[in-house]
């Protein structure tokens, strides 16, 4: 008889402090979209030039980074150069700096040889999350396949 009351008075407790932390949980949550937003206006803005990718197998890094960018619009679109060809696509950034790309449009022009444009591509669909070091973005890509770094580049001419 002790011990059933014991579990009882256990089990009554426990559900008492879920109770009471589910009463907590609703004021963090405008805090998270803040955060979410804060965060995303920090990846939006000038585009972002790609300067390299580290993989655990090699370093690739174009040569002129001015012919591959990324830029994040606030509406979840993303735009991008991949040498001779741009996209368009969108974009999913969460609080917890997961990040998605949807798929992107792209124009399939025939890029000079040494063109890293499918490489450069194949990565972007291929993203995980994101993190900043000062003013340099890095782009972590999925099942440890390396983490593309970007540099903030001047505005787009239009």
């Amino acid at each position: 008889m002790i011990l059933r009351s014991t579990v009882s008075l256990l089990a009554t407790g426990a559900l008492a402090g879920t109770l009471a932390l589910a009463g907590c949980s609703s004021s963090p949550q405008p805090k998270v979209a803040a955060s979410t937003a804060a965060m995303q206006a920090t990846l939006t803005g000038n585009p972002w030039h790609w300067v390299a990718t580290l993989t655990p197998v090699e370093v690739i890094a174009p040569a002129d980074p001015s012919r591959y960018t990324l830029q994040f619009g606030d509406d979840g679109s993303a735009s991008l150069l991949a040498d001779c060809n741009r996209g368009r696509g969108t974009y999913t950034a969460g609080a917890d700096r997961s990040l998605t790309l949807g798929p992107a449009a792209t124009t399939r022009m025939m890029c000079p040889p040494g063109s890293l444009d499918t490489r450069y591509l194949q990565q972007l669909g291929n993203t995980a999350g994101y993190f900043f070091r000062g003013d340099t973005l890095y782009i972590d890509l999925k099942m440890d396949g390396g983490t593309m770094r970007f540099v903030r580049g001047p505005a787009e001419s239009k």
